[in-house]
């Protein structure tokens, strides 16, 4: 059995991964353990289906993101996986802790961010976006201009204390990012076969202890923006924003009829500055965005000390 720490929490899998650090304390109970057999769908008619998603009245979930790949969430605590023995470590990997992690979180109240989080000097800045924003680039480029990773698409942040919990110390780069940052593609770590977006672990970079978050900095993709605008939003657009941004957000709302999420983002919002970034579709002024980021950060940091 492979123990390992993953969002603050304890994770025990029968199959070992390659991105995931390994549990520190020896002997701590684990919070999560990953099942790799068939478990049955919940009974009754899901109250949400998207996205190869299905939600259940209990909070569990089923997903199904291809044929003969079936995960089921149950309580916060289990994830059984029934799928073929011989796939790949790299798209296992893609697979367990992408979606199923995320929905656990959400069972758990953890009410996980769809960000990447980044280490600047002794703080943390988290650049929420949906998929295809630019986040793993963003945290990239600000990786190789010297500065930290804590996690990459899932991050999980105590609304009463801003501590940023670590995730896995690698990020997900379609192949033109990585051309950027010249990180090798070997093809064994593709996310998933035939997609052209990589796993690159970053374990120099990766800090294993929590930081606290002094600044979020929201991406969006705008066409009539010629390179980037940034704008700070007042809290209680912030709350609203926020809530936008969590993992999956619709679905879980089917947990708790959303309650957990907005208690979180109102939270945050009062806790630290949130800032939208809107941008071009190329990555051009990737530099440039990353020097403002940095200003930014350096003043949340003197405002929170």
């Amino acid at each position: 059995m492979h123990r390992y720490r993953l969002h603050g929490l304890t994770v025990e899998s029968p199959r070992p991964s390659p991105l995931l650090m390994p549990e520190p304390e020896a002997g701590r109970p684990a919070d999560i353990r990953i099942r790799f057999e068939p478990w049955p769908a919940p009974a009754g008619d899901p109250v949400h289906t998207a996205h190869a998603l299905s939600v259940y009245a209990d909070g569990s979930a089923l997903f199904e993101p291809a044929p003969g790949q079936r995960f089921t969430a149950v309580g916060g605590h289990t994830l059984f996986a029934d799928l073929a023995d011989d796939l790949p470590d790299y798209e296992l990997h893609t697979w367990l802790f992408g979606l199923p992690m995320g929905w656990l979180l959400h069972q758990r109240g953890l009410a996980p961010l769809h960000a990447s989080v980044v280490r600047v000097g002794a703080v943390a800045v988290a650049l929420a976006g949906h998929s295809g924003a630019g986040k793993s680039t963003l945290a990239r480029a600000m990786i190789a201009r010297g500065h930290g990773l804590l996690t990459d698409d899932l991050a999980v942040i105590d609304p009463r204390t801003g501590m940023v919990a670590p995730g896995a110390p690698a990020v997900r780069l379609w192949s033109a990012s990585t051309r950027i940052s010249g990180d090798a593609t070997p093809d064994e770590r593709r996310i998933k076969a035939g997609i052209d977006k990589f796993h690159v672990p970053l374990p120099a970079a990766f800090h294993a202890e929590p930081a606290s978050l002094a600044l979020v900095v929201t991406i969006g993709l705008d066409p009539d923006v010629r390179d980037f605008s940034l704008g700070r939003l007042t809290p209680p657009e912030a709350a609203a924003v926020l809530q936008h941004f969590l993992y999956r957000i619709e679905a879980a709302r089917r947990i708790d009829k959303g309650r957990s999420a907005f208690a979180w983002s109102l939270a945050m919002a009062r806790l630290v500055p949130v800032v939208t970034l809107r941008r071009a579709a190329d990555i051009a002024a990737l530099p440039e965005i990353c020097a403002a980021i940095e200003q930014l950060a350096g003043k949340a940091a003197r405002e929170q000390a």
